[in-house]
């Protein structure tokens, strides 16, 4: 049942991160606790779990054989084939962060690494360590600080320590999009984080979307004008 991401060696991975540390074993529990009570067909769900004195385990399914992450970042741009296993990903991952906040869920670590990607080439939202329940508050919105987070998908209200509240998933899943766009329209995600890269040198600031929304901007306009034989590939971005 091993595979290159597979339930088993994932599960290992979260009891490492455990491992030595009581705030990395709360945010475990946490997860534990939120996958249990969660059961949509584009998020990983709980097989099982375990404890013993030094760690805390569990393992999920379904059986992954690469990240999203993996899938998109490639030079080589995607076969056809390909293609037509990455269209159908915004309506799954749209209608998962749907079911999540219909159940009163943020997620606030959404990125192309934590999303898998299983045999069948369907596609699951996984990693809910920094996740949030609001179901007994009166909103989403939190000024929650030291939250395990990935600065290239993070919102600008995140980085600047403001509120934040479901918008800010938002904005991880729109850079989700952008680089399925970019990889859909025949471009490298090298290219798209070099122009981040330079607008940050230029600005002096740091090299991550949440920073640069000029290049952000600027890469959606390029996107725009890209020649495709399915024009539908650019809708994303509108």
């Amino acid at each position: 049942m091993i595979s290159h991401l597979s339930t088993e060696s994932y599960a290992r991975r979260r009891t490492l991160r455990s491992r030595g540390s009581e705030q990395a074993q709360k945010f475990l529990i946490d997860e534990l606790r939120t996958l249990r009570r969660l059961s949509h067909q584009h998020l990983v769900r709980i097989v099982g779990s375990y404890t013993d004195p030094q760690y805390i385990a569990y393992l999920m399914k379904p059986v992954a054989a690469k990240t999203l992450n993996h899938f998109l970042d490639s030079s080589r741009p995607l076969r056809a084939d390909e293609k037509d296993i990455l269209r159908p990903f915004y309506g799954c991952l749209s209608g998962a962060m749907n079911y999540l906040y219909a159940h009163r869920i943020r997620h606030r670590d959404l990125t192309t690494r934590n999303i898998l990607i299983d045999h069948q080439n369907k596609v699951y939202i996984s990693d809910f360590g920094s996740s949030y329940n609001w179901k007994s508050k009166p909103s989403s919105k939190t000024k929650h600080q030291n939250v395990p987070t990935s600065p290239d998908y993070m919102a600008p209200e995140v980085a600047k320590e403001e509120e934040r509240g479901t918008r800010s998933d938002m904005w991880s899943l729109g850079i989700i999009f952008l680089e399925m766009a970019t990889k859909l329209l025949g471009h490298r995600l090298a290219t798209f984080r070099s122009k981040i890269k330079q607008n940050a040198d230029k600005e002096k600031v740091r090299p991550y979307a949440y920073a640069n929304i000029p290049a952000v901007i600027n890469w959606m306009k390029t996107l725009g004008i890209t020649n495709t034989e399915y024009e539908h590939d650019k809708e994303p971005r509108k």
